[in-house]
């Protein structure tokens, strides 16, 4: 069964909202995952009134509550919670509510404050005692919700769904692998720096694609994506990525992974996730973990960002990892300039 994974933009990014009840809490998840879940059990972890970490997986089966609510605990010991709220997002009501009975159930010891059913259009208490909720259920619209707009002010977005954000990581479509690689092989035979003048090429490169405002064309792609084989020039790109810029970053890796194949692909998806996590989508991060998985399990990289994702970090880690890494490189990134 698939670990319950913290996803979705950071909670520093939540400053500006204030959450009162359970109604603002089911309009405020999607902005909290960046994405409107479907079959999905959620648990938003609050400590001293903030929601500190959000975690998402597939909605699992009444039987794998027990599994589900060890992690529940761990990651509220992890995070300090004093408060942990669970939603499960289903269609099928039966199924929801029997998974939230049996977290309910074996979380008796835990901070667990709520419990709520949400089938995309009402929404069920299932630990209110006080008729908070009438049998059928609280009706709820998160676009028309007056948090919606205040989200959209503090800079988060919302997708349709997951698999909208799965595209980002994806890759191109199997009918086109094999004349990408082959471009890709026509591409490497004229890129010839290696070390230090292959950093300095990634870095000319990066920057000149953030600093133009256009979107760099497949063989600009495939450069970079043949570039990123070598570790210490993958890290260079990596240490060139800074939090209030980090969106940019997310656009352009996602841009490359687009056409990058699978032999070439897990540099790429991992500055992909990098990205994502220093920009506060843990939701992009698990989906890049998941591209890792399948195109190198072995890559280094992707199992430093395994470990991000377990432990939950958040990204004003980055402030202090960045300058560690730009020390070892022994390099500044340039000043970028203003177009």
């Amino acid at each position: 069964m698939r670990s319950l994974s913290p996803s979705g933009a950071h909670p520093s990014d939540l400053t500006r909202l204030q959450i009162s009840g359970p109604a603002d809490l089911v309009a405020v998840v999607p902005y909290l995952l960046s994405f409107h879940p479907q079959e999905s059990l959620v648990a938003v972890f609050i400590a001293s009134g903030r929601v500190v970490v959000t975690a998402r997986l597939d909605l699992p089966p009444a039987e794998g509550a027990k599994q589900i609510a060890r992690e529940i605990g761990s990651l509220a010991d992890r995070q300090r919670a004093d408060e942990v709220i669970v939603l499960a997002y289903s269609s099928e009501a039966g199924h929801a509510r029997a998974v939230l009975a049996r977290l309910v159930d074996e979380m008796s010891g835990a901070p667990l404050s709520d419990a709520i059913y949400v089938d995309g259009h009402r929404w069920w208490s299932l630990t209110c005692q006080q008729g908070c909720c009438p049998p059928e259920g609280r009706p709820y619209e998160v676009e028309t919700h007056p948090l919606a707009a205040e989200a959209v002010f503090a800079g988060l977005g919302v997708r349709a769904d997951r698999e909208s954000l799965r595209q980002l990581a994806a890759g191109p479509s199997p009918e086109d692998h094999d004349r990408l690689l082959t471009r890709a092989e026509e591409l490497a035979a004229d890129l010839v720096p290696a070390g230090s003048e292959a950093g300095e090429l990634i870095e000319a490169m990066v920057t000149d694609a953030l600093g133009s405002g256009a979107r760099p064309g497949t063989d600009t792609r495939l450069r970079l994506a043949l570039l990123c084989r070598q570790i210490l020039v993958r890290d260079r790109a990596w240490a060139l990525m800074e939090r209030p810029t980090a969106h940019e970053h997310v656009q352009l890796w996602s841009d490359v992974v687009a056409v990058t194949p699978p032999d070439l692909a897990a540099a790429p998806v991992c500055l992909l996730g990098v990205a994502a996590w220093i920009d506060g989508d843990g939701a992009l991060l698990n989906i890049c973990l998941d591209r890792i998985a399948e195109v190198d399990p072995t890559y280094t990289l992707g199992h430093l960002l395994g470990d991000i994702s377990d432990r939950a970090l958040p990204p004003t880690f980055w402030d202090e990892w960045v300058l560690d890494l730009r020390e070892t490189l022994g390099f500044r990134p340039a000043a970028r300039r203003l177009v």
